[in-house]
């Protein structure tokens, strides 16, 4: 969508976003969103992220009880975007 401007909201304000998150398939896949890196592998390891207060991913948050309901809600979001592109998981 193209503001009055001739502009993209996205342009205008940093707290715009177009999608809810990305997903990414290598060895695995991963689901990322503004605030948050998740990565679920083929050998069913985990990662997980604060990209606010950790961009370069450095402590992997996956076993932290502070972020099991992120992780939770991050896992489901990841199956449900693997299943509306229909991708194994």
């Amino acid at each position: 969508m193209v503001g009055a401007d001739g502009r993209t909201p996205v342009l205008k304000d940093h707290n715009y976003f177009v999608k809810k998150g990305a997903l990414s398939i290598a060895k695995g896949h991963g689901w990322r969103t503004r605030d948050w890196a998740y990565m679920r592998y083929n050998d069913k390891s985990e990662e997980l992220y604060d990209m606010r207060t950790d961009p370069g991913q450095i402590t992997n948050l996956v076993n932290d009880a502070a972020h099991a309901s992120t992780l939770k809600r991050l896992a489901a979001e990841l199956d449900a975007r693997l299943d509306s592109a229909g991708l194994a998981h």
